[in-house]
């Protein structure tokens, strides 16, 4: 997730950013697979006070750059997003948790869980 700014409750357009990583290097899912061979790549959502997360299909993440990085767009710098496009996706305000998977012929993997809040709004 990028950091910039907040995330309002019925927020469209919020784009968030997932860095799969293996000890600290970015995992190179070009290095693994072929990335026609990728079944799933996907971006979990968890509400707060809810059972189940909410599942989005990802992509490879692509430029615009983020400080100063430039996404390479193929599976090659570990870097997936994921652009929110309806207002229905940030529900409920309060402390959310997202975490990424990647499923392949050669394993299952999940990203680190990573809390953020979603903001009520005055207006």
């Amino acid at each position: 997730m990028s950091g910039e700014g907040e995330i309002h409750v019925n927020d469209i357009g919020t784009r968030l950013l997932v860095h799969f990583s293996d000890c600290g290097t970015p995992f190179d899912f070009t290095s693994v697979t072929s990335v026609s061979s990728i079944s799933s790549l996907a971006l979990c959502l968890l509400p707060p006070m809810a059972a189940f997360a909410k599942t989005f299909a990802a992509t490879f993440a692509n430029s615009p750059s983020l400080a100063g990085t430039i996404f390479a767009g193929d599976g090659s710098d570990g870097w997936t997003e994921l652009t929110v496009v309806t207002s229905d996706v940030w529900d409920v305000q309060g402390g959310w948790t997202l975490q990424g998977r990647v499923i392949y012929p050669g394993g299952d993997f999940r990203s680190q869980q990573q809390s953020f809040q979603v903001f009520p709004n005055i207006c």
